[in-house]
């Protein structure tokens, strides 16, 4: 038995094909995530274990838009750069400027919108989302 086995649901979400809906732990962001010998986001590990290695620099993007889905067709890997830009709008770079600006730290923000602290800080740089 392998270590997402009869650990998800089966769920239409509205997207080609239903979602495979982990059932288990969560992050607060809503991420899967899975004992496998270390903490691992349990797409990331379906995505191993049926598809392959994930590319050196890349992130696995949900293409089904679900943070808790493991089917491997519906997860992409993505360069992180890329990826990043996939999970937020322009609206979310303007709020994140002006909640850190209203002192908010990153930690929390990145949690909240689903990024690393690292790129809230690019946002609020404006390194990244500068037409925002």
């Amino acid at each position: 038995m392998s270590a997402i086995e009869g650990k998800y649901e089966v769920e239409d979400r509205g997207y080609e094909t239903p979602c495979w809906i982990w059932q288990r732990a969560k992050t607060t962001a809503g991420y899967g995530e899975t004992w496998n010998g270390r903490v691992v986001y349990a797409h990331r590990l379906s995505y191993e274990l049926h598809v392959g290695p994930i590319p050196p620099g890349h992130d696995v993007h949900h293409r089904c838009e679900q943070r808790a889905c493991l089917r491997p067709d519906h997860l992409q890997p993505k360069p992180h750069r890329e990826h990043a830009a996939v999970k937020l709008t322009a609206e979310d770079a303007r709020e994140i400027r002006r909640l850190v600006a209203e002192g908010h730290t990153h930690r929390p923000l990145a949690a909240r919108f689903g990024v690393s602290a690292r790129l809230v800080g690019m946002i609020a740089r404006r390194e990244r989302w500068a037409t925002a």
